[in-house]
């Protein structure tokens, strides 16, 4: 099933063997120059939204130019995460602005 939508994994009996199994997913790409990569790169624009600790406001005022179009804060809330999809093109009321 993993395999399907292009996701490995593995299993390490030993704990020291663990770490050189471990392949980083984004070496050294924080998840705000992810964003900016991502719109910069995706035609027609894409929806991109941010998980994180930080709360909405805390993001927009360390990095005002924010390239999010929507924020999800940790712990993920199942009806924070819906109430955004159901705005997807397609599937709600807004699409993202070019």
């Amino acid at each position: 099933m993993l395999a399907k939508v292009n996701l490995r994994w593995g299993s390490a009996l030993i704990g020291l063997i663990a770490p050189p199994k471990k392949k980083p997913l984004a070496p050294a790409l924080g998840g705000i120059e992810a964003g900016q990569r991502l719109r910069l790169l995706s035609i027609p624009p894409s929806w991109i939204v941010s998980l994180s600790a930080y709360t909405e406001g805390d993001l927009k005022l360390r990095f005002p130019e924010l390239c999010f179009d929507g924020f999800l804060n940790k712990p993920l809330e199942s009806e924070r995460l819906l109430f955004l999809l159901r705005r997807l093109p397609g599937l709600g009321t807004e699409a993202p602005e070019a």
